[in-house]
This record gives structure tokens, sequence and C-alpha cells, in this order.
């Protein structure tokens, strides 16, 4: 399943509302797992979205483009997440022009609910992954939205620009983004927040990724303890197998999940700052750390697809962002 954000120049009125969060049954079964913590019955049912469903595209784009077509960022979930967990970062990116396909992976995600309403739940037990089994599946995914969404022009209002695209992931997504991207030349940038990479890249010395690439740690990684645990992926993927422009970024304070909208979630509904919701997503202020996912990745964006390198992607970004830290800069990659 595929939810597309796009720029619009129509404003929410009776006749154009903004969606709900989430369809019913799915942020039914999501409200389960929270009733633990307090968060009563239907209280994520409640909660709407800014996007306007099925809203008429914007006359104009800023990205200057050679065939009108709109350029594409995908953005896929971590393990057992929801598409929908990433909205308000899609929100954000649309807003810069840019058209965003977020993905749910069958069988992968918690719970898919299609429009007729059939509920696809993942039969996996958490034990069982996350291993190569589990990320196969989802690199397919990817090419075929790609290819689909290159064919959809005569049936859909706008056409996309599917042959240059970049691609972020969240945890496992992260690990999908590299691979989908060692196998994939439409993806021409990939970044990755907090997602450990496996065996189809890490223990094959020929897998290589020659294109940009932004690696993105949370704030509570410790890079001597990984290294030491033999579990530092980034370094062993940023040494043998990234050979192309490529950066690592620290953000402060925050942790796996602040990469969803899981804290602004928390905020909304009265959950914010209690231990369950640090545990997650940290102490970064949550709308902060939204707006710089946004201004990097739209900035790497703009790289990637267009050529524009801008002023965050180099060692000076704590400039802009002081809550950023750079670890590792290569403008120029190496063999």
């Amino acid at each position: 399943m595929v939810s597309l954000f796009y720029p619009t120049g129509q404003v929410p009125s009776q006749s154009s509302s903004t969606s709900a969060y989430m369809p019913q049954l799915t942020a039914d079964i999501w409200n389960e797992d929270l009733t633990a913590f307090g968060v009563p019955n239907g209280t994520i049912a409640r909660l709407r979205s800014r996007t306007i469903l099925n809203a008429s595209i914007a006359s104009y784009c800023h990205h200057k483009t050679t065939n009108d077509a709109w350029p594409l960022i995908i953005l896929d979930p971590g393990l057992e997440s929801s598409r929908f967990e990433y909205t308000l970062l899609a929100e954000s990116l649309a807003q810069h022009h840019y058209v965003v396909a977020l993905i749910d992976h069958p069988y992968n995600a918690k719970v898919v609910e299609f429009p007729d309403g059939t509920i696809v739940r993942n039969p996996n037990p958490t034990a069982s992954y996350p291993n190569d089994r589990f990320l196969e599946p989802r690199v397919q995914d990817i090419t075929f939205v790609l290819d689909r969404l290159s064919k959809v022009e005569s049936t859909h209002p706008f056409r996309m620009h599917t042959d240059k695209v970049m691609m972020w992931g969240h945890s496992f997504g992260g690990a999908t983004t590299g691979e989908a991207m060692r196998r994939d030349s439409r993806i021409a940038g990939g970044s990755d927040f907090d997602g450990a990479f496996y065996s189809t890249i890490i223990e094959s010395p020929t897998a290589k990724i020659d294109r940009p690439f932004l690696l993105w740690n949370a704030g509570d990684f410790n890079e001597t303890e990984q290294q030491a645990a033999g579990q530092d992926t980034f370094l062993e993927i940023w040494d043998h197998h990234l050979i192309g422009w490529k950066m690592q970024l620290q953000v402060r304070d925050t942790k796996h999940d602040s990469a969803t909208d899981e804290g602004a979630i928390a905020k909304a509904i009265g959950f914010a700052d209690t231990p369950a919701s640090i545990e997650n997503v940290g102490t970064a202020n949550i709308l902060r750390v939204r707006r710089l996912l946004r201004d990097f990745l739209s900035e790497f964006a703009d790289f990637v697809i267009f050529g524009k390198p801008g002023k965050l992607l180099n060692q000076n970004a704590s400039r802009y962002w002081p809550e950023v830290e750079v670890l590792k800069f290569d403008a120029n990659g190496k063999a």
C-alpha cells in the first residue's frame, strides 16, 4: 500500500476537510497496544492529519524539471511500523514541492488496511526478525512501486519523475533503502535513520553503493560501545561499501523512534514527557526534530535529483542546527 503526498493550493473546508490520521481499523489496532500506558480506546482514531484527501495538486512547482514531472521522494517505515506513523514528515516534504510516496509492506508492517477494509496482519513473531529473509520482499516492493508509479500517467492527474528519486528509510527501512539503492539505479540517493545493515551488503565485499548516501544516528548511539560489540554496521558500510558522496550525522537527545510521529502524538494526547515516551523518542524538541529532518532531507533530495548541494550538506551543518553533529563527511568518495 502506498500513500502519495503532494503540494496543493487547497485549504480545508466543509467539502474538503483534512483526513483522519489513520483509517479506523488500523487506528483501533494501534490503540490496543497503547492502552497499557493509559491511552483510552478510540484516542488514535480521533486524531486528524493536515492532509486533504484527493486534493488538486498545486499549479506551480519551484523545481525546474525538463519534462514538467514532479520530483519524487520515497519514505520507507521501520519494522512493524505503519506508513501513517511518518505522516508529519511526508506532509512537510510535500510542502517543499516534492511528491512523497509513503509505503506499507504487507506481512511486514504490524497491520495494513486496504481501501476495501481488508486487514493484513504480520504473522511473524518479533523474535524471528529482523533478518535478510524479511529484507528481500521489502526491496522487491520498492522496485514494484517505482515501476507502477512510472506507468500511471494516463490515469493520474499529475506526472512523477520516477527515473531519478531520493529514498529515506527508518530502522529496517534504512536497511531496505541501502539494498534497494544497490540494485535499482533509479534511486539517485539514499538516507538511513538509525537502521543497521544486513548481510546482503555487509558480508559481500563486492556490494558497493556509488551514489550519495546520508546516514543518521539517534542521540543515544555510542560508537565506541557499538564497535566493541561488533555491531557498528555504519562503520562497516562507510569504510567498505559506500564509495560515493557520504555523510553521517547524529541528532542530540533523540532516540530510535524520534524519526516517527510518536513524539508528536504523545504531545497531542497528553502523554509527552512520560517515562514511556522519553524511552522511545528521547527529550529533544520533537517539532524541531521534524523540521530538521525536513530541511536536511529536502536539501538532500535537491542535491541528488537536481545537483544543488545547499548549505547543510557539509561540515558546517551544526551552524544551522546546533543539535546536529557531523560525525563524518566525505564529498569525494573512494574506491
